[in-house]
């Protein structure tokens, strides 16, 4: 009997250790790359902010292609097919067609060269309390962003500018 007890509380250690490490290792396979402070890069190509809660705050709504970082910077290149604008007078362009899940297609005539690069530099603050948002537009679509730590959308020459100015020596690197 006492046997048996101490092989069933053997067992449940065992799964449950085991179901711990998966649930942790499947909730976040999603991550791309955790850049420390709460900035996480997603496999979906977007920055977030992820302290407040665990699903995050958009920084970098959608379109990371290259990044590099340190301990105070992220700095970040994306393409998308329209830019990013904080500009509220936004719009679905004439070559897309938004489908009933809100999403904006490109018409099969697209082609990559058609594509606008932005570079971008966050600063890695933490935040006590949720900071203001405003909104960014991209591709037709509107997400909020934390604007105060983000400088950008940059052209390239403004952003290497940018860069020497703050001192910053990270260079892009990493590609998705």
């Amino acid at each position: 009997m006492r046997k048996g007890l101490i092989i069933t509380t053997i067992i449940m250690v065992i799964i449950t250790t085991m179901v711990v490490i998966i649930n942790n290792s499947i909730g976040n396979w999603y991550v791309e790359k955790d850049f420390g402070e709460g900035y996480k890069l997603f496999i979906d190509r977007n920055i977030l902010y992820t302290k407040f809660n665990k699903h995050g705050q958009y920084i970098i709504p959608t379109g990371v292609v290259k990044y590099n970082y340190n301990s105070k910077y992220i700095i970040v290149e994306t393409v998308t097919k329209n830019g990013y604008s904080y500009d509220s007078i936004s719009y679905i362009p004439n070559n897309y067609v938004a489908n009933s899940f809100l999403e904006v297609i490109p018409h099969e005539e697209d082609t990559l060269r058609n594509y606008l690069a932005n570079y971008w530099i966050i600063e890695k603050k933490q935040f006590d309390t949720i900071p203001d948002e405003v909104y960014i537009y991209v591709d037709g679509l509107r997400y909020t962003t934390i604007k105060s730590i983000i400088i950008g959308p940059l052209d390239s020459l403004s952003f290497c500018k940018k860069l020497k100015e703050l001192d910053i020596e990270l260079s892009l690197k990493y590609s998705l």
